[in-house]
C-alpha cells in the first residue's frame, strides 16, 4: 500500500485511505439565519448546512443557489466566504475524497421550505424537510 491518510466515513468512524484513491471535491455550504435560527438540511442521517459539490464549469454562487434550491426549496444569493476547511471523507462505498469545504453567508430571496426538489441521490440518503 502506498502513502495513506486518515479520514472519516458517514458514521464518523476513522478510516485509512490510500492517497492514490482520493478524488478532489470542492463543496459550498450556505449559512442562512432567520429570526436567530440557522437553517439546516435534514439528510444522510443527520443535520448539516445546506450545500454540496461544485460541478465543473459552475461558480461558487451557482453551486450554492442550485444546492440550496434542491435541499430546501429556497432561492438564495451568496454573501461572504466565512470559513474554509479541508478533510478526507468517504461517503458510503464511493471513492474517497480530499474535500475542500467552503462556508458562506447567504440571503433568502424567495420560496418556502420544501423537500420536493431534492435529487434522487439526496432522497436515497433519507432526505427530509429542512429545519430551523
Amino acid at each position: 500500500m502506498g502513502k495513506t491518510v486518515i479520514g472519516t466515513n458517514l458514521e464518523k468512524e476513522q478510516i485509512e485511505m490510500n492517497i492514490s484513491d482520493l478524488s478532489l471535491r470542492v463543496s459550498i455550504y450556505g449559512i442562512l439565519i432567520e429570526d436567530g435560527n440557522v437553517l439546516l438540511a435534514n439528510q444522510f442521517g443527520g443535520f448539516d448546512l445546506p450545500g454540496g459539490g461544485l460541478e465543473m464549469g459552475e461558480t461558487f454562487a451557482e453551486c450554492l443557489e442550485r444546492e440550496y434550491w434542491e435541499e430546501t426549496g429556497l432561492k438564495v444569493t451568496m454573501g461572504d466566504i466565512v470559513d474554509c476547511k479541508m478533510n478526507f471523507f468517504q461517503f458510503r462505498e464511493e471513492q474517497p475524497y480530499q474535500s475542500i469545504l467552503i462556508y458562506v453567508t447567504c440571503k433568502k430571496i424567495s420560496g418556502e421550505l420544501s423537500k420536493d426538489f431534492m435529487t434522487q441521490y439526496e432522497k436515497d440518503g433519507g432526505g427530509d424537510m429542512p429545519e430551523w
